[in-house]
């Protein structure tokens, strides 16, 4: 029988670190080109620093003045998605809450935080109602199967599911 030298033998670990952690390579050359200063107004200023002021200024005159004399105007849409979109990554997403309530008429939470899917609610919903704990149709958590959907040492009257990061 010949001996294969490249094949492993039960038991036997080759790499015990385990695979590398990939790394996210678009982030790190954004980071390292964010870093390099530039002139501007005739002082060196690093690439982030001139674009959070540019959305800053954006956000609070409505109008981006570049280092080349350029302006440009935001439309009342842009405007708003820029102060949406810098509020989401200094607040993160806005938590959003739909309480429904089951034939007891206690309520069942369902919370979707906004780094999550937004259909991730809609998907919770039709899970419980393919499990029979939601009725789609009248809205509400069945009570028969309401205890169900509780930690043990929960309130019974007050269920949460979460969806998404936590804040």
């Amino acid at each position: 029988m010949t001996e294969n030298k490249g094949w492993i033998k039960p038991g036997e670990v080759r790499n015990p670190g385990g695979r590398p952690p990939k790394t996210r390579a678009l982030t790190a050359i954004l980071e390292a080109e964010g870093a390099k200063a530039i002139d501007v107004d005739g002082a060196r200023v690093a690439r982030k620093r001139l674009i959070a002021r540019l959305t800053w200024e954006l956000m609070t005159t409505g109008r981006a003045t570049f280092p080349d004399g350029t302006v440009m105007q935001a439309s009342p849409k842009d405007w708003l998605e820029t102060v949406r979109w810098t509020y989401g990554h200094i607040d993160g997403a806005a938590k959003q809450t739909i309480d429904l309530g089951n034939a007891r008429g206690a309520p069942f939470r369902v919370e979707q935080n906004g780094n999550s899917d937004p259909n991730s609610v809609a998907d919770i919903l039709r899970v419980l109602a393919e499990a029979g704990v939601f009725n789609a149709t009248t809205g509400e958590i069945d009570s028969a199967t309401n205890d169900a959907v509780h930690e043990p040492g929960a309130d019974p009257e007050a269920s949460s599911v979460s969806t998404g990061a936590e804040s």
